[in-house]
């Protein structure tokens, strides 16, 4: 009996040694930053964060994979974020991916988002700043009752 378990310890050894570990193989899904995400392929979706986060810059790339998209309800409800950047690069914003994120009151998007789900901002009272290109502006006016804004646009001046 002794003789069977000394094999078995150096056969799971070798077993050990020839297979990656865990660390070293390319994770589904993690934690970044603060920020959950999960691997589509070869890109990162957003999919949370921690919520004691009170601005949110967003990552470009986690593990060196480029950060596409914010999942449906990724930042929904959270009540103490006030900023979020989006790097360039994010071309999805989903459905109710900041809905009720009621102390939020500046969001910069970039030109890259070419589609944000439906009430993606609803319930948004404190946005005070969009910071984005004239095109992204115009677009989400045009899709406020689905997003849930309304957007003002003082007149100009002069």
């Amino acid at each position: 009996m002794r003789y069977c378990r000394c094999y078995s310890v150096v056969l799971l050894l070798a077993v050990g040694w020839l297979m990656p570990s865990a660390s070293l193989i390319a994770s589904p899904s993690g934690i970044f930053s603060g920020y959950s995400w999960e691997r589509n392929g070869r890109t990162i979706n957003i999919t949370g964060f921690d919520e004691r986060t009170l601005q949110a810059f967003l990552p470009s790339k986690i593990e060196g994979l480029p950060v596409i998209s914010i999942s449906d309800d990724a930042f929904n409800n959270c009540e103490g974020i006030n900023k979020v950047v989006i790097p360039n690069g994010v071309t999805t914003i989903g459905a109710r991916s900041f809905k009720n994120c009621t102390t939020l009151n500046a969001i910069s998007l970039p030109d890259s988002v070419v589609s944000i789900g439906q009430d993606a901002f609803a319930g948004c009272i404190g946005l005070l700043s969009i910071n984005a290109s004239d095109d992204l502006v115009r677009y989400l006016g045009s899709n406020s009752i689905d997003l849930g804004l309304t957007f003002y646009r003082p007149p100009e001046i002069g």
